[in-house]
């Protein structure tokens, strides 16, 4: 028998949710070694032949029973809520609460059933925060927590559709809230650049001048965040990585710029502002609800607004999310790579090598010798595993406050270059060194048999 601990996934699972009233559903996740669930998005699906997309997505990639959940194949069909909800808990709300189609009812009871038959065979099953889904918004990226995290009308949704969710799911153990984050990239025009945050607006400004913060300062640090870094030289460079390397060195660069700081306190202000407010509330009605918040890499925390050890007062668990490929969205390889790439075009004759030590000498994150940012599209050499790899799980080991407060987010690909069975394979490695023992997966829908096996040999501790 192996002596490494088993490290097991709990699978988010993305619509069509009702693949949970197939036995044989659950039959593969106690194979593979699974704790159980976490609905993504909690929903219906609502068959409709006028309906814009199939469901699932992607019907080419998707799991099995996934397709068999919608009757062997996709079809015309929208996300629809899951339950009738108490209007009571919405009032005063500028959203209606989002009404379940009556049609579906039978459906919703077979749903809350078979979550509960779930946990008494011995799973969890866990929920991701709504974040405005069922409402009309112009696209699914753009929903309440994107549109703003200064407005108390947020918060308060979040917790009305997490005390509804609960009251009608009551087998749900925790919540999870994910998107509540600030931009982090500097490439322009890209979905995540800093210069495209909304802060110009009357919720930013209301929250800034009741927490002390002057608001004109927060815009001007943001401005003069992107002009100094289109002021890099080689010598600038040099000496930023000589001595200014470490927290003392690397905060006495950005006080040459004190509005940097008033943008960077604004951001983390305002986010933990918006955790803390909703764990008290969710706390206060749902105290045996598990609270868990979702984070970017350690290497950008700080510009996505985050503080993980002050998270720890708000939060049952915390979830960084080891978000890995080159390309996409949110990958760690391809946010390292915008940024090499925009600080060359910015600074004419900074090289790829001088950029790249300059990011990982500004975010304390360890490059590889021998895995350049220019290769960060193939597959990563084990070397990169005890680097980068081994260094951003460690401290998000340390910030969570320990393993049993760590619950990372595990994924292959965001629309990017997806990781290979290796490579995934070489991150769990990795996590299970650090004495982490559950993470989620995001998605069971679409894992790839061969990843699936990599998850399952270490889910029974014999990787």
């Amino acid at each position: 028998m192996s002596s490494r601990r088993p490290l097991r996934p709990i699978f988010y699972l993305g619509p069509p949710c009702e693949v949970i009233l197939q036995d044989e559903f659950w039959s593969e996740l106690r194979s593979v070694g699974a704790l159980g669930v976490c609905f993504s998005r909690l929903s219906l699906t609502d068959e409709s032949p006028g309906a814009s997309q199939l469901m699932p997505l992607m019907p080419e990639r998707v799991r099995r029973l996934a397709l068999k959940a919608v009757g062997g194949k996709a079809v015309p069909a929208v996300s629809a809520p899951a339950f009738e909800p108490d209007p009571d808990l919405y009032e005063g709300l500028p959203w209606p609460a989002p009404a379940m189609p009556a049609h579906l009812a039978e459906r919703s009871t077979e749903m809350k059933e078979a979550a509960r038959r779930a946990v008494e065979r011995g799973f969890v099953v866990q929920f991701n925060d709504d974040k405005g889904y069922f409402l009309k918004f112009p696209t699914g990226r753009i929903n309440l927590e994107s549109r703003h995290l200064c407005d108390p009308a947020v918060g308060r949704f979040l917790v009305a559709r997490a005390l509804d969710t609960t009251a009608n799911y009551p087998s749900l153990s925790a919540i999870s809230l994910d998107g509540v984050n600030y931009k982090w990239e500097i490439k322009p025009g890209h979905l995540d650049d800093v210069m495209a945050e909304q802060l110009d607006d009357e919720h930013s400004r209301r929250f800034a001048e009741r927490n002390g913060i002057a608001m004109q300062r927060v815009l001007d640090g943001r401005e003069r965040f992107r002009d100094r870094l289109q002021h890099l030289s080689n010598d600038t460079v040099e000496d930023f990585v000589r001595n200014r390397n470490g927290v003392a060195g690397a905060l006495e660069w950005w006080l040459e710029e004190p509005d940097v700081v008033e943008w960077l306190r604004f951001k983390s202000t305002a986010v933990s502002s918006f955790l803390s407010t909703a764990y008290t509330a969710v706390k206060r009605h749902r105290p045996n609800l598990q609270f868990g918040v979702m984070w970017r890499m350690p290497a950008i925390t700080l510009l996505s607004g985050y503080l993980p050890r002050a998270v720890q007062a708000y939060s049952d668990f915390q979830m960084p999310k080891e978000y890995w490929w080159a390309g996409g969205f949110a990958g760690q390889k391809g946010t390292v790579i915008n940024w090499v790439d925009t600080l060359v075009e910015w600074n004419r004759g900074l090289s790829p090598g001088q950029a790249a030590r300059w990011y990982s000498a500004a975010f304390d994150y360890p490059l590889t010798p021998g895995y350049p940012v220019e290769r960060y599209h193939d597959e990563a050499p084990p070397a990169w595993f005890e680097t980068a790899v081994d260094d951003q799980t460690r401290k998000m080991v340390e910030a969570c406050g320990g393993p049993a407060r760590t619950a990372p987010v595990v994924a292959l690909e965001h629309t990017g270059t997806h990781l290979t069975p290796n490579e995934l394979r070489g991150i769990l490695r990795v996590m299970q060194a650090h004495g982490i023992e559950r993470y989620v997966f995001a998605t069971w829908n679409y894992v790839p048999d061969d990843c699936l096996s990599v998850i399952a040999a270490f889910a029974h501790g014999d990787a």
